[in-house]
């Protein structure tokens, strides 16, 4: 709740906020619509991996599998070793089908 205050807070606000409120809201599929809605939003902006990443699990987590797996593509193909963009990627391959990928 600290962490949803702050990061909504205009005094406060920061990219990384942005992409970790949107990844929070993402968790739950109660309020992933609202993540897609942010992500939205940063996406009108804001193009670096981090926004693909958090844009790409917010299209996940509201059902949007083929959106996500384009957005998470583009995010890999920045060339960023990062556990959690792997992760998404992977969870997004599953969800496809693409066995393989997800490995």
């Amino acid at each position: 709740a600290e962490f949803e205050k702050l990061a909504t807070s205009n005094a406060t606000r920061t990219e990384e906020g942005d992409c970790d409120l949107i990844l929070m809201y993402a968790a739950n599929t109660a309020t992933a619509p609202i993540a897609l809605r942010l992500a939205q939003i940063e996406m009108e902006t804001r193009h670096d991996v981090w926004t693909l990443d958090a844009y790409a699990w917010a299209l996940y987590a509201n059902g949007r599998v083929q959106d996500a797996n384009s957005a998470i593509q583009k995010a890999i193909a920045v060339g960023i070793q990062s556990a959690q963009i792997f992760d998404h990627a992977g969870n997004i391959a599953r969800k496809l089908g693409h066995t393989a990928d997800a490995a």
